[in-house]
């Protein structure tokens, strides 16, 4: 039962990294932490190693995903093909 809500818990945070939530990233991290206290729990001590691979990765791909230039999804195109600038981000 519990590995399945955990799993639910990780495709939920996967579905909020797509959707370019920082958040969503904590999110994922916290759940591996689950995954640890459960492979405990169970003595199914392989998901440590799956837990902690998947956080290794999780802090990568952040750290590269943060670096990212802001795409064109802040602005809007316009049916002519050019781009409404209110939508575009100033800082």
């Amino acid at each position: 039962m519990w590995s399945y809500i955990l799993a639910a818990i990780g495709v939920t945070g996967i579905f909020f990294v797509g959707r370019k939530h920082r958040w969503a990233w904590l999110w994922l991290i916290f759940n591996e932490c689950l995954w640890i206290i459960y492979a405990v729990a169970t003595n199914q001590y392989g998901f440590i190693f799956a837990a902690v691979a998947y956080t290794l990765v999780y802090i990568k791909s952040f750290l590269s995903w943060k670096k990212e230039k802001p795409s064109i999804s802040n602005t809007e195109i316009l049916k002519d093909g050019d781009i409404d600038h209110k939508y575009i981000k100033i800082d």
